[in-house]
């Protein structure tokens, strides 16, 4: 028999696109501005490694920590359960949030819409970069799909007056591997710069404190895989990230 943690039926979103390893994204029936991403424990055992309830522990102190240490607005709360086919899950829950992709915002909106969220976009970037270089000289685990611009969305929550971004995308996946850290930056800088084409403006404090993350002194700690394959990630992205921010 099936250990459903809800009291309501749970019904389609209609919300977005679903990875391949996600079921589709749902709502409760009675409580629509609550949405639940449903996620295989197996699956997050063999990703990471441990049991779940240490990984979804991480999951969520990742969470909390962008929330309370860098003002990137995005919440999570992980309740374990069993799905309707009686398979051992954890359903993934998170506040509706009215708005538009900024993803759609930069490609297909026209430059003076993207000019009223201006200070929002260049405040995100402040702080992911801020959260990058903590990250990569503590050695701790980090969130490492965060930079990419679907995973934001430029609104609000049931109830609230004003629009403001919000991290929406809460899957559950981060590292340590200092290599992903530098293509993480290399992701924020490759989307920085389409946001300051459609603003025909730049971000200078933002790229000196990307330059000042380049020489950020770090230690490679991997039981994972070699340090020479690390590094040769590292420089890599390195390259890249330096040819982006001289053009």
């Amino acid at each position: 028999m099936s250990e459903m943690p809800f009291n309501e039926r749970l019904i389609p979103s209609g919300l977005g696109d679903t990875p391949q390893h996600l079921e589709e994204l749902l709502q409760l029936e009675n409580h629509p501005n609550k949405i639940i991403r449903i996620y295989p424990l197996d699956v997050v055992e063999q990703t990471y490694h441990m049991p779940a309830e240490e990984a979804l522990k991480n999951g969520k102190r990742l969470f909390e920590e962008l929330n309370t240490n860098y003002n990137i607005s995005t919440k999570a709360d992980f309740v374990i359960g069993k799905d309707k086919e009686d398979r051992k899950v954890v359903y993934i829950i998170t506040d509706r949030i009215e708005g538009e992709s900024l993803h759609h915002i930069v490609d297909k909106s026209e430059s003076d819409e993207i000019k009223k969220i201006e200070g929002d976009v260049h405040n995100m970037y402040i702080s992911l970069i801020k959260y990058y270089t903590d990250k990569i000289q503590s050695g701790d685990y980090f969130l490492d799909d965060i930079a990419i611009l679907h995973q934001y969305v430029y609104g609000k929550k049931t109830g609230e007056l004003e629009e403001k971004i919000y991290m929406v995308d809460t899957d559950i996946s981060f590292n340590k591997d200092k290599a992903s850290i530098y293509e993480a930056v290399w992701e924020l800088t490759r989307q920085m710069k389409r946001f300051e084409k459609r603003l025909n403006t730049k971000f200078d404090d933002v790229r000196n404190m990307i330059k000042e993350f380049l020489n950020v002194h770090y230690v490679i700690n991997s039981n994972d895989r070699p340090e020479n394959e690390i590094m040769e990630d590292i420089e890599e992205s390195r390259r890249k990230i330096e040819s982006m921010l001289s053009r």
